[in-house]
């Protein structure tokens, strides 16, 4: 018996069960040639954290994090002990602490390091930024972060250029036309620079990868000139080979982490071959969708 919500109630959602069995009754009754679940993933959490050190701990707790997933413990300590480390795991799966926490712990273990953060897209600098802002003020107030990028004013530059961050976020852009090109003008920066971050990795393909890649030739080669040799933490969640893009983008040998220590829900996928339009289809499985919740 199907009974009829009160206007003040609001609809159970169908299960996903449900939902694809009525859809297999109706708009995909002679589309559909395959179908496929992928099982729940549990969680795997790192019991042990005793072999990091004290500092990592004091950033995991200021993150708000209970407890480090596999993956992000396994690149936090290899990050540490100064191997690269490519980490290619799903979106939301915790990536960004695994930077972060190596990053921190540094500057608060030595104050004089510097690290540099790239992402390709502005509007990706101003998430990390808020994020990371946040974290330091709850460590260090000392400890600082700042934006170098096509919309800091000319004014701004002078000052980071001046006093450079301990963190700097910028683009491959910015990192070319105006860090490169002027490394004279930041040679504490280069000098003290220990861990640079790479977002995005699977974004660097194509003649924009090749022109990154002698990009990093040139950053490596100044970074040398100024006795520095910087850890690199690459990370992507869309790439099958994070080792091989990496290593070849910057000429280096990367640990690749992609087994996944994040729990994930199960994954229900259905393959058609639509006799109709694409965009038909397309329309009616939207209106499918809207009528079920």
């Amino acid at each position: 018996m199907i009974r009829q919500a009160s206007p003040d109630e609001s609809p159970s959602p169908q299960p996903v069960s449900a939902f694809l069995g009525s859809l297999k009754r109706s708009v995909l009754a002679h589309s559909l040639v395959h179908e496929e679940t992928i099982p729940p993933h549990p969680e795997r959490l790192a019991d042990d954290l005793d072999h990091l050190p004290a500092e990592v701990a004091q950033v995991v707790s200021a993150a708000g994090v209970p407890a480090l997933y596999s993956h992000q413990a396994e690149g936090i300590e290899r990050a540490w002990k100064g191997e690269h480390v490519a980490l290619a795991t799903p979106t939301s799966s915790g990536k960004t602490l695994v930077y972060n926490a190596p990053v921190i712990a540094s500057l608060l273990r030595d104050p004089e390091a510097r690290a540099l953060y790239i992402f390709p897209l502005k509007a990706l600098e101003q998430d990390q930024f808020d994020e990371l802002k946040t974290l330091l003020g709850r460590l260090d107030p000392e400890l600082r972060v700042d934006i170098y990028d096509g919309d800091t004013t000319a004014h701004r530059r002078s000052r980071i250029k001046a006093a450079p961050p301990h963190v700097l976020i910028t683009t491959p852009d910015m990192l070319h036309a105006a860090l490169l090109a002027f490394h004279e003008h930041w040679a504490s920066f280069f000098a003290a620079l220990k861990y640079v971050v790479i977002d995005e990795l699977h974004t660097y393909s194509g003649v924009f990868g090749s022109h990154v890649l002698h990009l990093f030739r040139r950053f490596n080669r100044v970074c040398a000139s100024y006795g520095s040799s910087p850890t690199y933490i690459a990370c992507s969640a869309t790439i099958g080979n994070p080792e091989e893009l990496a290593s070849r983008l910057v000429n280096r040998s990367f640990h690749p982490i992609v087994e996944n220590g994040a729990p994930s829900a199960p994954r229900h996928f259905v393959f058609l071959n639509p006799g109709e339009s694409p965009n038909t289809l397309a329309a009616h499985l939207l209106q499918q969708s809207v009528g079920s919740n």
